[in-house]
C-alpha cells in the first residue's frame, strides 16, 4: 500500500514540476530581474515537508533526515553545482523535465553526472563531514505561521503567477509526503546510488530498492504527461558542441554535488527542512554559482553580438 501511494505521489510530482516550470536557474534569473518571488518559493518548498511530521513516528527517518555543520565541502560544491547549472540552463530537477519535453542533449548532463561521481569517488581524498545531531519536528505553530503566510502572499499575486506559485508550493507538500514514505526518492540520487554502486568495495553496500526504481519511473512518467503537448524533439537538435557543453556541465555538476552531499533537490527538500546548516551554505552558494555564470554567459554573449 505505501508503494502504491509512493507512485501516485511520484507521478503528481512530475506532473507538478513539468508544469510549473520548477528550475533554480530561471528562479535566481527572475531574481536578476527583481522578481524574487519564484525562488523565495522554491526555498521554501522544503516548509511542507514538516506538515507530514506526525507520521514521522511511524517511520524511521533519523538516518535520512541528516544534519551536518558547515564546512568547505558544501560551500565548493554548491559553487560548482551553481556555476554549472547555469551552463546546463537546468539543475537537477529541471534537467529531467527538459528530458522529458525532447531536448536530448540533456542526456549528455545526465552522463557527465555519472562521470563526475566516478571522478570524485576515484579520485578525491576521504572528505570529512561533521554529523550533527538530528532534529525532528518544529514547533506546529511555527510551520502553520509560515504556510499561512506563504498561502496569503500567493494570493495576493496576480491569477498567471498565482498558478505557478502555487504549483510550487504544491510540489513541496507532495514532496514532503514522498519524503516521508521514500526519503531517497530523488531520479538523481537513484543514478548515483546505481552508478556508484560497482565501485564500492564494501559488498556489504546494498543496490537501490525496486521501490525507487519505479518512483524514479513514475516520476518521469508525470514529466512525460505533462509534457505531452511540448513534445518537440526536432526543436532541440544540437550541434556537437553543445552536446560537449552539456556533458561539461553535467560533469562539474555531479562533482559539486557529490561534494555537498546532494543536489539542489536533496538540498531543498531533505537537507534544509533538517535544519541542516552545511544545506544553507550549499543553498547559497548554489545560487550565488548561478547568478554568477549567468552574469558570465550574459556578457558572453553580448560580447560575441558586437563582434
Amino acid at each position: 500500500m505505501a508503494l502504491l501511494v509512493s507512485l501516485l505521489l511520484a507521478v503528481a510530482l512530475g506532473w507538478l514540476a513539468q508544469r510549473t516550470g520548477l528550475c533554480m536557474v530561471r528562479a535566481v534569473q527572475g531574481i536578476r530581474m527583481w522578481r524574487p518571488g519564484l525562488l523565495l518559493t522554491i526555498v521554501g518548498c522544503g516548509v511542507w515537508f514538516w506538515l507530514a511530521s506526525p507520521l514521522f513516528i511511524h517511520f524511521p527517518l533519523g538516518e535520512v533526515l541528516r544534519r551536518h555543520a558547515i564546512g568547505w565541502p558544501f560551500a565548493v560544491g554548491g559553487l560548482l553545482f551553481g556555476l554549472a547549472a547555469a551552463v546546463n540552463h537546468g539543475c537537477s530537477i529541471s534537467t529531467l523535465s527538459a528530458l522529458a519535453r525532447g531536448q536530448w542533449h540533456m542526456l549528455a548532463t545526465i552522463l557527465g553526472w555519472v562521470l563526475g561521481w566516478w571522478m570524485l569517488y576515484l579520485g578525491a581524498p576521504d572528505i570529512s563531514y561533521t554529523r550533527l545531531a538530528t532534529i525532528f519536528t518544529p514547533a506546529w505553530w511555527l510551520v502553520l505561521s509560515i504556510v499561512a503566510v506563504s498561502l496569503l502572499a500567493i494570493w495576493r499575486l496576480s491569477p498567471a503567477h498565482r498558478r505557478i506559485y502555487a504549483g510550487v508550493m504544491v510540489f513541496g507538500a507532495v514532496g514532503g509526503l514522498l519524503g516521508v514514505l521514500e526519503p531517497l526518492w530523488s531520479p538523481s540520487q537513484l543514478i548515483r546510488d546505481v552508478t556508484e554502486r560497482p565501485l564500492a568495495m564494501d559488498m556489504a553496500v546494498a543496490w537501490p530498492s525496486l521501490g525507487r526504481v519505479l518512483i524514479s519511473v513514475a516520476i518521469l512518467a508525470g514529466m512525460l504527461v505533462a509534457a505531452r503537448a511540448h513534445f518537440r524533439p526536432g526543436e532541440y537538435q544540437g550541434s556537437l558542441g553543445r552536446w560537449v557543453k552539456h556533458l561539461l556541465a553535467g560533469i562539474v555538476m555531479g562533482i559539486g554535488a557529490s561534494l555537498a552531499l546532494g543536489g539542489n533537490d536533496l538540498q531543498l527538500l531533505i537537507a534544509l527542512p533538517a535544519g541542516s546548516p552545511g544545506a544553507v551554505v550549499a543553498l547559497i552558494c548554489m545560487i550565488a554559482g548561478i547568478w554568477i555564470g549567468l552574469a558570465i554567459e550574459e556578457r558572453w554573449e553580448r560580447r560575441q553580438d558586437q563582434d
